[in-house]
């Protein structure tokens, strides 16, 4: 239409395949698209737009091709225009409404202006808890002893963040002490995370799954009617005991009992993961959570690998307090 009318052609018919381009024109629901293209039609004396079939326009189909294959530099003798942009003009709406108040509005408001609830008690509470957090770029932060400023997030914010640790790229479906410890070490904060953890592990459907458990079936005790056969053994004190890497065999009060017998204590190479206790316990963590990422694809395990290994390494462990990567490379 728009060649047509500069090239001066005052009687125009067009014909389409496309439902969508005459529907554009001759539907009500399109306004914009017909009323661009209403005030387009009135500069020709007569205008007709028609939906033909698509065996009617091999010709058609053969000039498109044409167009679409013509090299630069090349004469062109199909004129092919391309739109970069929509034909009508688009406003943009924005949503604005009144802010929400979440935990974080007390505070802010008495760091910002000084104001204050007019209870009392709760006076009281604002202005003691407001000496925790500290505000950097109109964003409120929490101080801590031994972490960084954590940024505080409302309720939309922090459910996104609790999945993406929880479940995300490098997540491996922890349990709730060691994520809310991951989402603090990520650098985020809100008064019910501890609390949001737990919950969010005892709904995940996979960590449910496949959580550790007593899976035999329960059955009846039966009492012991006749004394053992065999009760007494005829070996001795052993020359030579073969334990694992576990502290409770390594300590001193071991070593002096098998001293005292004069046992030779013999510990196992820690390249041996059968009989280390440590390797074991760190073996059965990275298969848990390949199974909990994995579910029936049993066969991506090696591309699943360096994210549960990643995992693995940046969680805090219960027993150190501290993460395997801080250990090994922090100071």
């Amino acid at each position: 239409m728009k060649l047509a009318q500069e090239v001066g052609v005052r009687k125009l018919t067009v014909k389409s395949d496309s439902k969508l381009v005459t529907r554009q024109v001759n539907d009500s629901q399109f306004a914009k698209y017909r009323d661009r293209a209403a005030s387009t039609a009135s500069s020709f004396d007569r205008f007709t737009l028609l939906h033909v079939p698509s065996e009617q326009k091999k010709r058609a189909d053969l000039l498109a091709k044409l167009a679409s294959t013509q090299r630069r530099g090349q004469q062109k003798i199909v004129i092919h225009e391309k739109l970069n942009t929509p034909a009508i003009e688009r406003s943009e709406i924005l949503n604005i409404g009144d802010k929400k108040a979440t935990w974080m509005t007390p505070i802010l408001d008495y760091l910002q202006k000084g104001a204050t609830p007019e209870d009392l008690e709760k006076v009281l509470k604002t202005t003691k808890e407001a000496t925790k957090y500290t505000i950097l770029g109109q964003q409120l932060y929490r101080r801590g002893f031994s972490f960084p400023l954590l940024r505080c997030l409302e309720e939309e914010e922090s459910s996104y963040v609790l999945k993406e640790v929880h479940e995300g790229a490098y997540g491996t479906h922890i349990g709730g002490r060691a994520l809310a410890s991951k989402i603090a070490r990520a650098g985020y904060y809100w008064p019910t995370m501890k609390k949001d953890c737990m919950d969010y592990v005892k709904k995940c459907d996979k960590c449910q799954r496949f959580a550790e458990g007593h899976k035999a079936p329960p059955e009846n005790l039966h009492h012991v009617t006749s004394p053992w056969p065999f009760f007494k053994w005829g070996f001795g004190i052993p020359a030579e005991i073969v334990f694992d890497n576990g502290t409770q065999f390594a300590s001193k009060g071991t070593a002096d009992f098998c001293k005292g017998l004069k046992i030779k204590q013999v510990f196992t190479s820690v390249e041996h993961p059968q009989s280390n206790g440590q390797a074991e316990a760190a073996n059965k963590v990275i298969l848990r959570g390949l199974r909990k990422r994995l579910e029936e694809g049993k066969g991506r395990w090696a591309e699943e690998l360096p994210q549960v290994l990643w995992s693995y390494h940046t969680t805090s462990h219960s027993t150190t307090n501290e993460t395997p990567f801080r250990l090994t490379f922090g100071t």
